[in-house]
C-alpha cells in the first residue's frame, strides 16, 4: 500500500486545521502522554521526556502569547488611526516614562496644530501607559463640550476645560503648548508650538537624564 504522507512529513505535519482542533479538544484537559509514561513508569528516560514536554508546551504558549499581545496592539493602534512607524517612534522605555507628566494646552478644532499635536500624545499614550497625559481645552465654557469633544475625537487622555488665564498664568503664550513635568526629579519645562513624536520623546529622555544629573550633583555637594 502505497503511503499517503509526504516525503520527510511527520502525520501531524500533513493533518489539516479540522483533524488538528478535533484531536486539540479529544486531549482537552487529559495530561500528555509523556506525563502518563513518567509518573506510571518514573524512569530517568521518561521524566526526561515529560520536562523536554513541558518546556515545548511552555515555549509554545509564551510564543502564542507574545504573538498575541503584538497583534492586539497593531489593532488597538488602526482604531486609533495611529501608524505603525509612528507607533514604534512613542514607545520608550518605562525608566523614562514613569512618573512623566504631560499636559497640552490646546484650542481645539479651529487650531490645526492642535489637531496634529493631539495625534501625537494618542501615540504616546498608547505605547507609554505609565505616562500622565491630559489636555487643557482653552476657552471651552463647560464640561459636557469638553467631554463631547474627548469622545468625539476618541481620546485616550483626559481632556479638561480650561480659561485664558489660566492658560497665561501657566506661562503658555501660544497654543498648542506642552507643559512637561519630571515628578520623580522635579524638573518641568513648557513646549511651545508643534512637537512631533521624535522631538518630544527625545525631549522627554533629556528631561529625565537631566533631572538624574542634577540629583547626582546635589547628592556629591551634600556629601
Amino acid at each position: 500500500m502505497a503511503s499517503i504522507l509526504k516525503p520527510g512529513k511527520t502525520l501531524k505535519e500533513t493533518e489539516s486545521l479540522d483533524q488538528k482542533e478535533k484531536r486539540f479538544y479529544k486531549n482537552y484537559g487529559k495530561p500528555p502522554k509523556a506525563a502518563a509514561a513518567a509518573l506510571l513508569d518514573p524512569t530517568p528516560e521518561n521524566i526526561k521526556g515529560w520536562a523536554l514536554e513541558e518546556i515545548r508546551s511552555q515555549n509554545n504558549a509564551a510564543a502564542v502569547a507574545a504573538a498575541l499581545t503584538e497583534e492586539e496592539k497593531k489593532i488597538e493602534n488602526s482604531e486609533q488611526n495611529i501608524p505603525s512607524e509612528v507607533a514604534a517612534e512613542a514607545k520608550m522605555p518605562t525608566y523614562f516614562a514613569d512618573d512623566m507628566t504631560i499636559i497640552m494646552w490646546g484650542g481645539g478644532e479651529k487650531c490645526p496644530a492642535c489637531k496634529a499635536q493631539q495625534a501625537v500624545l494618542q501615540a504616546m499614550a498608547a505605547e507609554n501607559p505609565t505616562m500622565s497625559i491630559s489636555e487643557k481645552l482653552v476657552g471651552k465654557a463647560s464640561l459636557q463640550k469638553v467631554v463631547d469633544f474627548e469622545t468625539h475625537n476618541g481620546l485616550d487622555f483626559n481632556v479638561l476645560p480650561a480659561t485664558k488665564s489660566e492658560a497665561v498664568k501657566a506661562g503658555i503664550k501660544a497654543l498648542p503648548s506642552l507643559a512637561i513635568t519630571d515628578d520623580e526629579y522635579h524638573h518641568a519645562a513648557v513646549l511651545t508650538g508643534f512637537v512631533n513624536v521624535k522631538q518630544l520623546r527625545g525631549f522627554i529622555m533629556a528631561l529625565r537624564r537631566n533631572g538624574i544629573a542634577a540629583s547626582n550633583e546635589q547628592g556629591q555637594s551634600h556629601g
